[in-house]
Formats: C-alpha cells, sequence, structure tokens
C-alpha cells in the first residue's frame, strides 16, 4: 500500500492536521475504473473521480440527515485543493486504463467552509481549525511538542468528537519541536503565526500553557493553566488546580483540558460567526506566478517535467510548490510574457494546460493554440491609433500633422507677430540705475 501526502517545498515533510482529520475527514474504499488516451491520463482522471466520490460520500458522514445527497458539486480545479492526502491500492493499468481503490483524505478547512455556508448543521463545522500549542513549563523548564512532554500526551487523548473546536495537534516529530517551540508560544509574533497557521492548515492559533510546582519531590503538585488565544499577549482565561502527588497528574490535566476546550470555544464563538450564503469552493490564486498541476510517479519525473517546463520560451522560473510522489505535484511556473502567451508556448513545446492548471503532453487530437500578440504588437497598434487620431484631428484643423504626433517640433510652435511698431524718431526714456 502507498501513502501519499502533499507537502509544501519549504519543508521535509507536512506534519499531520488534526488527530480528528485522520478519522473524520477521511474516505475509504473508492473504487474507480477509468479509461484515457494515455495511461497518465487515465491515472489523472481516476483521481479526480475517486476525490469527487469522496467528497460526496464524506459530506453525507457529516452532515445531518435532510442534508444528505446534497453535496455541492466540485470542479477539477478545486479537487487539488481540496485534497489533503491519498491512499492508493489494488492498482492495475494499461497504456489507456486504471483500475485502484482510493482512499481520501480531504482539507478539514474546506468541508467545514462548504458545510457551514449550506448550514448543513455540523457542530466541527461552527468553529475555525485552531492549531494548538501545548505549553508545559515545569520545574523551570518549557516544553511544547518535544519528546515526552505529558501535557501535549494529554491533549492528544482527548476526545475530540465532543469538542467546538477543531484542534490541530502535531505529531511531534523534529520539525514540530523545532517550529512549534517555547518562544514562538509565548512570543506569538503575528508574522510568524500567519507562516505557522499556512504551513499547518490552520485558522488561529492557541496556546495552552500550563505551569507545574511542588512543595518537594513527588509532592503535592500545584498547577496554573492559561488559555491564550492569537497573538493577545494577555490570557482568556486562567485557574489553578491541585493533586496530592504526581501520579494524580493524568487526572489534573484532563480536568484542566476540559476547562480551558470551555474557553477556547467560548473564545472562538465571539471572534468569528458562522458564515451563511451559498457554497462557493472558488479557484486556488497563484502570487507570483501560474499554479500548475504534473504528473510525478516517482521522483525522475519531477525532474523531468521541471526541466521541460523551464526549457519553454517565456519561463523563467519553474518552483515545486507542493510535492506529491506517486501523485500530482503543484508547481509555481514564472512567465515574462503573460498567461496567454505561455499557453501559446507550451503548446509549441509540445505540452499542454488544461483549464484546471493540470499540463499533460499534447495529443494529436487537441487543436492549435493561436498566437497571441506580443507587447511590442501592442504598443504598435497603440502608436497606429495615436496617429490615425492625430491625422484626422489636423484634417480638420486645414494643418499638416506632425510627423510623429507625441512629439512637437519647434516648427510647429506658434510665431508671435507685432501688430504696432514705435516711431523711429521717439525719444528714449532712461531709467535710474539703484547703486
Amino acid at each position: 500500500m502507498k501513502f501519499f501526502i502533499l507537502v509544501l517545498a519549504f519543508f521535509s515533510a507536512t506534519p499531520a492536521v488534526a488527530q480528528r482529520y485522520a478519522d473524520l475527514f477521511s474516505i475509504d474504499g473508492i473504487d474507480v475504473d477509468v479509461k484515457g488516451p494515455t495511461a497518465e491520463d487515465a491515472r489523472v482522471g481516476a483521481f479526480r473521480e475517486a476525490a469527487k466520490k469522496g467528497w460526496a460520500k464524506l459530506w453525507d458522514k457529516l452532515v445531518d440527515p435532510s442534508y444528505k445527497g446534497k453535496a455541492p458539486p466540485i470542479s477539477n480545479g478545486d479537487v487539488y485543493r481540496v485534497v489533503s492526502a491519498i491512499d492508493v491500492s489494488n492498482e492495475h493499468m494499461s497504456a489507456t486504463r486504471y483500475i485502484a481503490r482510493f482512499g481520501i483524505t480531504f482539507d478539514p478547512g474546506a468541508m467545514r467552509s462548504a458545510l457551514a455556508r449550506a448550514g448543513a448543521g455540523y457542530t466541527g463545522s461552527r468553529n475555525r481549525a485552531m492549531l494548538l500549542m501545548p505549553l508545559l513549563v515545569d520545574g523551570g523548564v518549557s516544553f511544547v511538542y518535544d519528546t515526552g512532554n505529558p501535557w501535549a500526551v494529554a491533549w492528544a487523548k482527548f476526545p475530540l468528537i465532543r469538542s467546538q473546536i477543531d484542534y490541530i495537534r502535531a505529531d511531534g516529530t523534529l520539525g514540530d519541536a523545532i517550529l512549534l517551540n517555547p518562544y514562538e508560544a509565548r512570543a506569538r509574533n503575528p508574522e510568524r503565526v500567519q507562516t505557522l497557521l499556512n504551513r499547518y492548515r490552520a485558522d488561529g492559533i492557541v496556546v495552552a500553557k500550563a505551569v507545574l510546582s511542588r512543595s518537594y519531590p513527588g509532592g503535592p503538585v500545584h498547577g496554573v493553566f492559561y488559555a491564550f488565544s492569537g497573538s493577545n499577549p494577555l490570557p482568556t482565561g486562567v485557574f489553578e488546580l491541585n493533586q496530592p502527588n504526581d501520579k494524580n497528574l493524568p487526572d489534573m490535566f484532563n480536568d484542566a483540558i476540559s476547562r480551558l476546550d470551555t474557553i477556547f470555544s467560548a473564545t472562538a464563538k465571539k471572534e468569528r460567526p458562522v458564515e451563511t450564503g451559498p457554497v462557493k469552493l472558488g479557484r486556488v490564486v497563484s502570487i507570483g506566478g501560474n499554479l500548475a498541476q504534473i504528473s510525478t510517479p516517482d521522483a525522475a519525473s519531477v525532474e523531468s517535467w521541471t526541466q521541460r517546463l523551464r526549457n519553454v520560451r517565456t519561463v523563467n522560473s519553474v518552483t515545486v510548490a507542493e510535492l506529491a510522489i506517486g501523485g500530482t505535484s503543484r508547481v509555481r511556473i514564472g512567465a515574462s510574457e503573460g498567461h496567454d502567451m505561455l499557453l501559446y508556448e507550451l503548446d509549441q513545446a509540445g505540452l499542454r494546460m488544461e483549464a484546471d492548471g493540470y499540463i499533460r503532453n499534447k495529443l494529436p487530437g487537441d487543436a492549435p493554440i493561436a498566437k497571441p500578440k506580443t507587447q511590442e504588437e501592442i504598443l504598435s497598434e497603440k502608436d497606429a491609433r495615436a496617429a490615425a487620431e492625430a491625422s484626422a484631428g489636423a484634417a480638420k484643423l486645414g494643418v499638416s500633422p506632425p510627423a510623429n504626433p507625441t512629439e512637437i517640433k519647434p516648427a510647429d510652435k506658434p510665431k508671435i507677430k507685432l501688430t504696432a511698431k514705435p516711431p523711429a524718431d521717439a525719444p528714449v526714456q532712461m531709467l535710474p540705475v539703484k547703486p
């Protein structure tokens, strides 16, 4: 069995989203059998079909009974935005056919947004997905997602299905420990917070801080618990708990988590009202380039595709935005002459970009793309229109227009004539000059 996860190019791996997502936002056992002009087209088509089937099944899984069967449709472009991971098994393929069983994990934010806008009655869609930072201060040492943090372990066992918050809890990998460190938990710089939200696909950030002190080693434990939201330096809630010894720490943590969850839920309701209105997933907008998808069944295909794209005229940069070995990766293409010219040059290089951004090899039946006008041609036409307008204006005045309507020559300037001259014998009046 193969397991593929979309990852950002800037990091070695994408952290797990919430533990809840692996169960609540996943659909398994999606069988597809798709034919296409080539094996690659059939495989990509199978992935899209599996994602659309899984989206409808997940909708019915989460909504109230009255909303079942009413999942909003998703386009081919939306597929790449709403899917977080795929699990493929029982693969069979030929030159034009692809058969497989898929397991699809969907992006919780996209599904929550669709559910909330439709008013579909899913309680988890009422609030934002919050990146959780369980900060523990014990004996003067601070931990977040460090190995052996019992506070983080307690949060990992919290049954999120009962919560009004979609907590995003990291796996505790080395990357998580580096990024979600005690300094970040305390400082919560707005720019750094936004970076973390983008990486962990969260809508907000919450810090659950626990400060432990003991009367003597192993003796009575005193805990002070704080709830922080976003970049606010002030806690939204503070309370204290006590236990007779360290053996009772799990009970203290469970009680504290239940109380903090209540505080976070109340804060989230105040910060963001429920969204209503028609479902509109929209399309991904690329900043700084044209966002495209390429088929990357193995590591060699990544290099092959990026090199082919770099060889296309007008392309000045190709950056892998999301890598999925064994699936469909996303690249950002920087082009010097606009999107229409990029489509034409791809066509000239034997490639074709579909409406959803998927790039494939050009097929014999594909109609050629007409060459768009270059920037020089557009400027030349603009100058020609300006000259025509100048000629028309000059004809109305009965004068010859200048050779270049944008340039005024000295000969075109009007001459100043004197209408009267003084007599030759008129006395000259001298004006006194001040020393």
